[in-house]
């Protein structure tokens, strides 16, 4: 099942952060990114119903669970997925998770709570 929700994710990373940012080539949106890793699980939730898409994708992101997600355990989960043909670094990974909290960390601490990734999760253009 968590294979399904990485593959589902990989589609939805060619979307990520359009014209935020200039680049000169095609970089992940990390909050269309976790939309799709939780449409994914909202559609094949049927091992623990009792917890919502948020928050079964926040939690195989955080696998140090901890309640917190990091740049490393961002960028480690995404870096193995192929998005438009071609994998992204783990440090390009890393680079647009910081970028993206710079917008959605609303305590300053440079980690995701699970509010802030719901948050982040809402948020199509991010």
């Amino acid at each position: 099942m968590k294979l399904l929700i990485v593959l589902c994710c990989v589609v939805s990373v060619s979307w990520a952060l359009p014209g935020m940012f200039n680049r000169r080539e095609s970089t992940p949106n990390v909050a269309e990114v976790i939309q799709k890793t939780i449409s994914t699980v909202n559609k094949r939730r049927t091992i623990e119903k009792r917890k919502d898409g948020v928050e079964l994708a926040f939690e195989w992101i955080d696998t140090d669970s901890n309640g917190h997600i990091n740049g490393d355990e961002f960028s480690t989960f995404y870096a193995p997925i192929k998005i438009e043909g071609k994998f992204h670094s783990k440090s390009t990974w890393l680079t647009r998770f910081n970028q993206a909290m710079t917008f959605i960390d609303t305590n300053g601490n440079n980690q995701l709570e699970i509010g802030e990734f719901r948050t982040l999760a809402g948020i199509g253009g991010l």
